[in-house]
């Protein structure tokens, strides 16, 4: 098994089946990891993975949140080495890209529900749009106020809440640390998340998160 990611792994298995790539750096994702392996050979998706946010179609807690079943957009996309030429062809882009100008739309129209000068933590509604949104709101929040952690907190429909938090990009470390203290919580330095937060740990999470940064 060959396995790339830039998250937060734990104690990594030692197995001779096993061939881990593997960095936790801040400004380096997974698609670049894949890059490096493969030496350049599909540098164009290496960049649109790592700027383009393609992954937004992966958001969600369930498949019907999603526009397109993963398995579906990877048919639709192998085909084409150029990611233009897959604009230009499939109608699956002028999906994606509409649904993403709606659902920004809407994020963007969010007020935090916590803020001052150090912070800012935003709780999203349970809804599909909200799901598919939150960690492109997570990103743009924290381009646009760089000196300052977010949290953004998305409720499930059947309670609890799914987390995003984005580090200072001034600093660009801790929200590994401060999800990683919840279960179900990981990461990277600069963007990490927890899986699932019950209602009764909000308190906690706030506690934590402020004093995290």
């Amino acid at each position: 098994m060959r396995y790339f990611d830039h998250h937060f792994p734990g104690a990594i298995p030692e197995h001779p089946g096993l061939d881990a790539h593997i960095e936790t750096f801040p400004h380096k994702g997974t698609s670049l990891l894949v890059d490096d392996f493969l030496g350049g050979k599909c540098r164009a998706w290496a960049v649109v993975g790592t700027f383009g946010d393609m992954n937004y179609n992966a958001y969600g807690a369930r498949l019907e949140d999603l526009y397109l079943a993963p398995d579906e957009l990877f048919r639709r996309l192998r085909p084409y080495a150029d990611p233009c030429a897959f604009i230009a062809a499939d109608p699956a882009f002028r999906t994606l890209r509409a649904g993403y100008a709606e659902d920004t739309a809407r994020a963007r129209a969010l007020k935090p529900e916590l803020t001052d000068d150090r912070y800012a933590l935003y709780i999203l509604p349970a809804e599909p749009w909200a799901r598919r949104a939150s960690g492109l709101l997570a990103n743009q929040l924290a381009r646009t106020s760089a000196q300052r952690p977010h949290a953004l907190l998305t409720r499930l429909p059947n309670g609890g809440f799914v987390v995003s938090v984005r580090a200072p990009m001034a600093t660009g470390t801790g929200a590994d640390a401060l999800c990683r203290q919840f279960p179900t919580g990981g990461g990277r330095k600069a963007a990490a998340g927890i899986d699932y937060l019950p209602d009764d740990s909000y308190d906690e999470f706030v506690r934590q998160f402020i004093a995290a940064f």
